[in-house]
Order: structure tokens, then C-alpha cells, then sequence
């Protein structure tokens, strides 16, 4: 693997200052170099040491990087990926840590390298950034037409950083990611519109853990998430018509018992092969 001793971070927010702090506790001569909006944000970066110093975006600070990340929305994502592309950056090995990937692959270049980490928080920002965000969580890498000594240096890159890696064709990852983490993000927001705007304080007072628990991700950012959902609609909506169906079953009310609990067999079956690695 190729010595890392700069990096760039293209938005240094929550998952790209976490990247940024991880970087500078494996490498120690690493320089970790960030380019942002914010400068408040910048700012909290630097105080964190999760990055060294701000750049502007330019070929003359990305080109002799080892590695760029781009840890922004989707959109932006595919905006900084053609700029990349057009300034003929082809050194450093780009990665993207978007949750959906179609209209990022659209724009990528070749050096390019998808990724998705399974780790983040309703909490936003780099006041939030932590080292160990990403450790013994996965990583999934989008292994569709890239070259296998690029996956390879991503690998290494990631399991560094603590992550366990999986690979995935783009259709396997939107499939199973729209499932275990898109859909359960649509459904918290779900809750959240019905909740009756008059009795805030009486929901407050009476609601459970497990209300807390099920409508924390409702909490994440919602322009981000609306990007997210648009760009893997189609499994989503797929997704989406099976709830539907599933809610009809139970108004239905027929053999209700058995619905619910082929849904907690499997259920059971993913818990323990979890609890058990």
C-alpha cells in the first residue's frame, strides 16, 4: 500500500472530520488538509485536530494528495466528482462516503472508489467527530468497474481506521442499504408527522424509551435525507409498497399473531447471527 502522508477532506462535517481525527491518531506524520463552507465548522475542525489546515478547492493543493475524500450530500458529492474530473486530478485515490451512490457513479472519474460507512449519528457537524466513530463498523465498497489495486489501497485505508470491510455490487448495496437504513430513517420521519401539535408536552412527559429509541434517526438532517431518498427511489419505493402491505394485513386483522410473528422470526435470526460475531 502506498504511504499516506496527505489527505484531503472535502467536507469536514460529522463523517468527514470523524475521518480526519481517525487519519491523524493511526498516521502520525499524516497532514490532513480540509476544504469546507462553513467556517465556524472549519474552525471546530481545527480546534479538534481533526484537520491540520483549510484549503480552497484547487488542483494546486489536490493534486500531489495521496487520498481525497468527499464527505458531502449527494449532489454536491457528484458536483465536486465532476471537477475532479474536468481538472484531471488522477494521483490521489478519490472516495465518496455517500449513503446513496446512482448519481455519484454517474460523475465518477477513474480513480475513483465508492464507499459507504455504516457508522454516523443523528448528530451533525464537526463538534461532534470522534476518532473511534468507524471502529468494528462496516464499510461497504461499491466494487463495480474499479480497478482491483484501488479497492485494495481502500481496504487497507479503512480497516486502519478500525472498519470491517465488505464489498458490493451498486444494486446489492442500494437493495440492502435502502432496507436496514434508508427505510428505517423514512419511518421515523413518518412518526414524526403524526404527532398532533398540541400535545407536545403531554408526549414528552409520557412517551418510552422506545419511542426515543425508534425516532431518533428523525432527528438527522432532513435536506440531506431528502437527497438521499430521491437518489435510491426505486428500492425505496419498493420498500415502501411492501410496508403498505404489511399495515393492510394488520388492519385486515386476520390471523394478525402469525403476521407478526414471521416478522419477529426473522427478526431473532439476524439479532443472533449479530450477537454471535
Amino acid at each position: 500500500m502506498r504511504q499516506l502522508s496527505k489527505a484531503v477532506i472535502i467536507g469536514v462535517g460529522l463523517i468527514g472530520a470523524s475521518i480526519g481525527a481517525a487519519l491523524k491518531e493511526k498516521h502520525r506524520h499524516i497532514k490532513v488538509l480540509g476544504i469546507g463552507r462553513t467556517s465556524a465548522n472549519l474552525d471546530k475542525a481545527l480546534e479538534k485536530g481533526a484537520i491540520d489546515s483549510v484549503i480552497p478547492f484547487s488542483a494546486e493543493y489536490l493534486r500531489d494528495a495521496d487520498v481525497i475524500v468527499i464527505a458531502t450530500p449527494i449532489r454536491k458529492t457528484a458536483e465536486y466528482l465532476k471537477r475532479l474530473k474536468d481538472e484531471n486530478i488522477d494521483k490521489p485515490i478519490i472516495m465518496d462516503v455517500a449513503s446513496s451512490k446512482n448519481v455519484v457513479l454517474s460523475s465518477a472519474p477513474e480513480n475513483f472508489v465508492s464507499v459507504h460507512p455504516m457508522a454516523g449519528s443523528e448528530k451533525q457537524g464537526a463538534i461532534n467527530a470522534r476518532a473511534d466513530l468507524f471502529k468494528n463498523q462496516p464499510l461497504i465498497i461499491i466494487k463495480d468497474k474499479v480497478k482491483p489495486e484501488n479497492i485494495e489501497f481502500v481496504k487497507r485505508f479503512w480497516e486502519g481506521l478500525g472498519s470491517r470491510i465488505f464489498e458490493m455490487t451498486l444494486e446489492q448495496h442500494n437493495r440492502i442499504v435502502g432496507l436496514v437504513s434508508h427505510l428505517p430513517h423514512l419511518l421515523s420521519y413518518c412518526v414524526g408527522s403524526l404527532l398532533p401539535d398540541d400535545e407536545f408536552n403531554l408526549i414528552a412527559d409520557i412517551a418510552g424509551p422506545g419511542f426515543f429509541s425508534f425516532t431518533r434517526l428523525g432527528r438527522s438532517d432532513a435536506r440531506l435525507w431528502a437527497e438521499i431518498f430521491e437518489d435510491n427511489s426505486f428500492e425505496l419505493n419498493n420498500s415502501a409498497d411492501k410496508v403498505i402491505a404489511f399495515l393492510k394485513n394488520m388492519k385486515s386483522k386476520e390471523d394478525l399473531s402469525t403476521i407478526l410473528q414471521s416478522a419477529q422470526d426473522k427478526l431473532k435470526k439476524v439479532y443472533e447471527i449479530s450477537e454471535n460475531k
